[in-house]
């Protein structure tokens, strides 16, 4: 039962990429010898409750290591949760990239600070980590914005929305729709405007995007 636990402990160690818990034992190990002598005595008692405490002490350390693995994975989950990844609008397609650009409305030389994704009016606009959202109305030039806190620094912002579904104070889960595509604010059309920031300073959104 034990050696079960140690291969269990091992592949899931290998699958997860824990390296830094070691069960050390993915086959059985080896065992063997001659064949006991007819008058080989039997084990005392002795023998019996020292047997039995080496079993008790490696179920301990069992239990110790595979009670860290499965909190290693749970932290695990949760930034995979938290950290922003996806698009926020599937379906749309992007229409104006991170970076210098022709300003679509005073047409002068301006750094856009987010990307936008264009598509049809009231394309659900998605969360791309779960947080918690900080911000939901009107703001100027933004239109109508709903930005998310995500934590360790991280937020996001979707703007231009027609509707937002979410309020301030609200618990967001990765991919839940929070609003829905508009044309409100500084806009030439139908389009979400996304921000990813962290510490309060803009990023560059395509290292956060994913197409999976």
């Amino acid at each position: 039962h034990v050696m079960r636990i140690d291969a269990l402990g091992a592949r899931l160690a290998d699958m997860a990429d824990l390296d830094d818990i070691e069960f050390g034992v993915m086959n059985t190990p080896g065992m063997g010898g001659p064949s006991p002598e007819p008058d080989q005595q039997s084990m005392t008692i002795t023998d019996l409750a020292e047997t039995l405490n080496n079993i008790e002490l490696t179920l301990n350390d069992r239990r110790e290591k595979l009670t860290a693995m499965e909190s290693m994975l749970i932290d695990r989950t949760l930034q995979e949760q938290i950290l922003p990844r996806g698009l926020p609008a599937l379906g749309g397609w992007m229409s104006s990239l991170y970076g210098y650009r022709s300003d679509p409305i005073s047409g002068k030389k301006e750094f856009h600070q987010g990307v936008d994704f264009a598509g049809k009016p009231e394309t659900p606009i998605t969360a791309v980590a779960a947080g918690i959202v900080i911000w939901s109305g009107l703001r100027y030039g933004y239109g109508d914005l709903v930005e998310i806190s995500h934590g360790n620094g991280f937020t996001t912002r979707y703007a231009h929305n027609k509707k937002h579904l979410v309020a301030v104070g609200e618990k967001i889960e990765k991919g839940e729709i929070i609003a829905l595509m508009g044309a409100t604010g500084r806009s030439t059309g139908t389009h979400v405007h996304f921000e990813v920031l962290r510490h309060g300073k803009h990023l560059n959104p395509n290292k956060y995007l994913s197409l999976k």
